[in-house]
């Protein structure tokens, strides 16, 4: 390859990534996922960071807080499973989270915190 990291074309004309392999192949046993794959993948992710943004911009800051917790949440799901999450994993992290939140408030109440019983609920 010349002149600067270029695409070089391959025996079929449309370009090699580097490694020789044609542009938009994944390699050996990969295939490249469709359009479509990845945005159901990430549909309900992509809609909790779109409304994360939403929230930053109307400097609303429990909603900020919240998203960006289920966010981070979704994340280590991610990386504990080794792949995307799908949305059945986003709604499971997300139940999870709701348990959590109502079991805090519970322990609060009865700790006679009401007022940080109704913050986190």
């Amino acid at each position: 390859m010349q002149g600067g990291g270029g695409r070089e074309n391959g025996p079929t004309g449309r370009g090699t990534d580097g490694v020789g392999r044609a542009a938009g192949t994944a390699g050996p046993g990969r295939r490249v996922k469709s359009t479509e794959e990845t945005e159901m993948a990430e549909s309900l992710k992509e809609r909790i960071r779109s409304d994360l943004n939403e929230a930053r911009r109307s400097k609303d800051r429990l909603r900020t807080t919240v998203l960006t917790s289920t966010l981070s949440e979704i994340r280590n799901k991610e990386i504990e499973l080794g792949r995307e999450a799908k949305d059945e994993d986003v709604i499971g992290v997300v139940a999870k989270a709701i348990k959590q939140r109502n079991e805090a408030a519970d322990q609060m109440r009865s700790a006679g915190r009401t007022e940080l019983a109704e913050k986190e609920e």
